[in-house]
């Protein structure tokens, strides 16, 4: 039994780290990158002259046109309400123009993004670490508490940051607009989602949007009519068919998860 818990902690772990590595070195390049011209660049107002095709819940990707001393340039950027002519700020390096970006505001990625790769990071390194020594046999000791306290702390990571982005939600609820929408399929493998989904579609001021929501939280008949909730700023990627009182559901549960998985995991490791 051991050595087939170990042998999991160890695939997970092995697996964790290596997309964590992945993603903290694309995030490092393109954080250093637009820090770089948020500090030393040039801001300027681009417009947005193509727009890419958008997938259901998320935002387009746009190109964007912008006019520096040196010549006209174009820059790739995403946006939530994209239209065909609108403004957009970019910044570019004085002394290379055509280097460009429409993340302006990059400190909000570093404080969220860069803590987050490390932490874990840290923690799916000492996942493998412990199950390592388990199959080395060495270490005994030190082995459960660091791969059992490990997992445990990865599991309170991703609960605790589940809840706080639920919260997020609530917290912006009363601006929530409430509207009748449609579904217009049923998928098995919905794309972003771990269950069966369903592709909901509803009128907003800025036109037809569409969104994915899991099957089980409404109806999974085509053409079925649903009750949706959407931000009248970010229509295209806050829209949800979940009342207020199921997402404070899932607040409070995966808090208090995040709590003891936490407590749990801190226990682990100060066995150490």
């Amino acid at each position: 039994m051991f050595i087939i818990i170990n042998a999991v902690i160890l695939g997970i772990g092995a697996l964790l780290l290596a997309f964590d590595l992945l993603v903290g070195f694309v995030l490092t390049a393109v954080l250093a990158r637009s820090l770089r011209l948020a500090v030393r660049g040039t801001e300027t107002t681009g417009e947005v002259i193509r727009i890419g095709q958008r997938q259901p819940g998320r935002g387009a990707p746009i190109r964007v046109a912008y006019t520096t001393p040196a010549g006209s340039f174009e820059t790739r950027g995403t946006s939530a309400r994209p239209r065909l002519g609108a403004p957009v700020q970019v910044r570019y390096h004085p002394s290379r123009p055509a280097s460009a970006t429409t993340l302006t505001r990059p400190w909000r990625w570093v404080v969220t993004g860069v803590p987050m790769v490390l932490a874990i990071a840290a923690t799916s390194a000492g996942m493998v670490t412990g199950a390592v020594w388990y199959f080395a046999g060495i270490h005994s000791r030190l082995q459960f508490p660091l791969a059992n306290g490990s997992l445990l702390l990865l599991i309170a990571l991703g609960t605790g940051y589940y809840a706080v982005s639920q919260s997020a939600v609530l917290l912006r609820w009363r601006r929530m607009v409430r509207v009748d929408g449609k579904i217009l399929r049923f998928d098995e493998h919905a794309p972003g989602l771990p269950k069966p989904g369903i592709l909901v579609s509803f009128e907003s001021a800025d036109g037809t949007e569409e969104f994915w929501a899991m099957a089980g939280s409404g109806p999974a008949c085509v053409g079925d009519t649903v009750t949706v909730y959407y931000n009248p700023d970010e229509p295209a990627t806050s829209a949800t068919v979940e009342e207020a009182r199921t997402i404070r559901g899932y607040v409070i549960f995966s808090a208090v998860l995040a709590l003891a998985c936490g407590v749990l995991g801190i226990f682990s490791i100060s066995l150490l």
